[in-house]
């Protein structure tokens, strides 16, 4: 399927699917039931990137700080990356990473999505990652596996935000590539001011608009100058301001 804290916790499942006869053999390491990952108050980001060995397994490394699992004796280790490991010596297959979520109530993302390598994504609840190994034309094999999470702590509201005087509804799509679309219902007249950042807290874009009357409006944002990544967009009026998390991936 498509990735760089109070506490999330994951459970690891795996599930190979298909596979062709000559097709590399796909584990996923460590061998255990259970990870997990540690956070604050934002959920956790895990980031990967794909190294290749020409004269031995390639890999598709996970890394994400306070990662631990259950070892074979039943103790808790610590560690910060897991991976796919690819039993492929020539070093020529193409790996596409998807993520699929399972529970999408209260939750940001909503549908499947390519992860690109070396960006930095937020996880949590269940959800599967599925790491497809693939030759020019064909599908040589994959491996899935089932992650569930758990943020406790405060976190920004990722679905539908509200405060008395005006509704911020998600933004469509988002994830998105190059624009999406700002939607918000004002019951009250004020002026608005909107705010990006990225998750070093540095302001990336702002734009202010002037009184405007009670409604539902709609603005159309544009990422052209912002790379991939997670960010914080933030809606702010008189009264009050909520925050929704965006994910651009280019």
């Amino acid at each position: 399927m498509k990735w760089p804290l109070m506490c999330l916790s994951l459970v690891i499942f795996a599930m190979p699917l298909s596979a062709q006869s000559n097709s590399p053999l796909i584990r996923f390491i460590p061998a255990t039931d259970t990870v997990r990952l540690y956070s604050g108050c934002l959920p956790p980001m895990m980031t990967y990137s794909v190294y290749r060995d020409s004269a031995g397994p390639d890999s598709v490394i996970f890394q994400s700080p306070y990662m631990s699992y259950v070892d074979s004796t039943g103790n808790w280790q610590s560690t910060e990356q897991s991976m796919f490991l690819i039993a492929d010596s020539s070093a020529q297959w193409k790996y596409t990473v998807w993520y699929e979520p399972i529970d999408t109530l209260h939750w940001l993302y909503d549908s499947a999505f390519v992860v690109p390598p070396d960006s930095q994504v937020e996880f949590i609840k269940r959800f599967w990652i599925t790491l497809i190994a693939e030759s020019d034309s064909d599908t040589v094999d994959s491996l899935s596996q089932l992650f569930y999470g758990h943020q406790a702590g405060i976190g920004v509201a990722p679905k539908l935000a509200t405060v008395e005087d005006f509704t911020l509804h998600p933004n469509y799509p988002n994830p998105f590539n190059s624009h999406t679309l700002i939607s918000y219902t004002l019951q009250k007249a004020a002026s608005v001011n909107f705010r990006v950042y990225n998750m070093q807290g540095q302001l990336c874009w702002s734009r202010e608009t002037g009184v405007q009357p009670p409604g539902r409006y709609q603005t159309a944002f544009s990422s052209r100058d912002l790379p991939s990544g997670m960010y914080l967009f933030r809606l702010e009026t008189p009264t009050g301001g909520v925050t929704q998390k965006w994910l651009i991936i280019k």
